[in-house]
């Protein structure tokens, strides 16, 4: 099974249905196959062939999209770079995973790591423009028995973490998986022939689920950038847009637009992934909109899992419900056998990766017993609703009691004056730990760190005390738009 098959099968029975769009091109499912199928043609003029690995740095556009599908009818495996990345970054993802080949989109030329060998850049062409160029590396062909393995997986992507805990791994996944967590996301997200899913996600990397979702239904998905939303009244209009999909931070920009108006989602489903939906602000876009944002949770190792469509204001934080297919357990991390309704949270998933790349862990070494480590704590309420309650890495032991950095968070995001909010741990000579947080303040607000301080200290018992707090511009964050807490301290 190949992913550019269920295009190929998409393309016949819908061939004028729009199938992609960005902000200057759309493509309509016949289109996008020739177009791909046309690209194939290119990958292969430069040398590439089945089981090479491509590095796919674009920006996100029809042709990046058209890339994807025709390295897969090659049987060439993608790994994503963001394009936040720099030279020395993509120089060491390169050397990471012994790429074959980088490709990047024109405007990204200067950015893009340039290999001593890498002498002959080939175009990648969307009718005569060139969208994409790519380039070999100097580790050609140079890695056959981990070549030899990525084949017998029938590997379509190799998706990096984003690394906010430790090093960022490799996660293969084949055609079938990817498949699989397509038809996850189709039912997940109720998509149907004709619907339009905004997609406005900071990176590409979890755009393959949704592609496929599309893929499966005949539905469009519509390329908008997260950073820039001048438009977004506009695109939901020109493509009558059914659902956006976006992390947290989308929504919140979205409130900011003054020329985005209640009729604009008046029918339009609306799904954060990616982060904790802050309650506040799930409060305020129904407030204005009208609408209640639906939340998902998944790990690029699971795929989609859960999700939280519930209308009723007092399941607003919650991730939700288990998806069909899926089971999960709350354990304890020193009595792992023993099942509760608070831990942490172990799951089952039809969506489950292959392998890790980079020291390769086949999936069967990683699982225990079939169950994933999702290292997140949990809570199951009466209903068999999950809360995420915070990180196992990022648990602040103040004297000996555990401290999430999501619950005082919550707490510092209640006071008006506060736009964002990160908690993070810090020594502490007698406690051994201690909370600290980082806020940035709402445009216009005036309010001080010890007025904070007495705000949220007045909320939380002695040990979830915050000892500081430090007003800044802008929240650090990972390429992936997760707060970046191991580099604070």
């Amino acid at each position: 099974m190949n992913l550019f098959s269920i295009l190929e099968k998409a393309a016949k029975k819908w061939p004028d249905e729009m199938a992609v769009s960005d902000p200057q091109y759309s493509l309509s499912y016949g289109e996008l196959y020739a177009a791909a199928s046309s690209m194939a043609r290119d990958l292969q003029q430069a040398g590439l062939e089945c089981g090479d690995i491509l590095g796919l740095m674009g920006e996100k556009t029809v042709g990046h999209v058209a890339a994807i599908f025709a390295a897969f009818h090659v049987g060439v495996i993608i790994v994503p770079i963001s394009t936040a990345f720099k030279k020395l970054e993509i120089a060491g993802l390169v050397d990471e995973t012994r790429m074959d080949a980088v490709s990047h989109s024109p405007r990204l030329d200067a950015a893009v790591f340039e290999d001593e060998n890498a002498t002959v850049r080939y175009p990648l062409t969307l009718g005569d423009r060139a969208v994409l160029f790519l380039h070999r590396t100097r580790h050609w062909r140079s890695a056959p028995s981990e070549r030899q393995k990525l084949l017998e997986l029938d590997a379509a992507w190799i998706r990096f973490s984003s690394g906010t805990t430790s090093k960022a791994k490799g996660i293969i996944m084949s055609h079938a998986t990817a498949l699989r967590r397509g038809l996850m996301v189709a039912d997940g997200f109720v998509l149907e022939k004709n619907s339009r899913s905004m997609w406005l996600w900071s990176t590409m990397d979890s755009l393959l689920a949704v592609l496929t979702a599309c893929l499966l239904r005949g539905a469009g998905v519509v390329l908008a950038d997260a950073m820039n939303l001048d438009e977004l009244s506009r695109l939901l209009r020109m493509h009558r847009v059914t659902q956006i999909c976006g992390m947290p931070m989308v929504y919140k920009e979205v409130l900011t637009d003054l020329s985005v108006v209640r009729e604009d989602f008046r029918r339009v489903d609306c799904i954060s992934m990616g982060n904790a939906l802050p309650e506040n602000l799930a409060q305020l876009f129904r407030e204005r909109f009208g609408r209640e944002i639906a939340q998902f949770y998944g790990l690029s190792e699971c795929g989609i899992v859960m999700g939280n469509r519930s209308s009723d204001a007092a399941k607003r934080g919650a991730v939700g419900v288990l998806l069909p297919g899926c089971e999960a357990r709350l354990v304890s991390t020193d009595a792992p056998s023993s099942e509760q309704d608070s831990g942490e949270l172990l799951v089952r998933s039809p969506g489950f990766f292959d392998a890790y790349y980079k020291p390769w862990r086949p999936r069967a070494e990683v699982l225990e017993d079939g169950w994933f480590r999702t290292g997140d704590v949990a809570r199951r309420d009466a209903d068999g609703y999950y809360w995420i309650v915070g990180r196992i890495k990022e648990v602040i032991n103040v004297g000996g009691t555990k401290v999430f950095p999501s619950e005082l968070e919550e707490t510092l995001l209640r006071h008006p004056a506060v736009e964002e909010a990160m908690v993070f741990g810090a020594p502490a000579p007698r406690f051994g730990e201690a909370p600290h947080a980082k806020v940035k303040l709402c445009a216009g607000a005036a309010c001080t760190e010890k007025e904070l301080l007495s705000y949220a200290n007045e909320r939380l018992s002695v040990f979830k005390a915050l000892r500081s707090i430090e007003l800044v511009d802008e929240i650090p964050r990972t390429a992936a738009g997760k707060p970046l807490r191991r580099d604070t301290a």
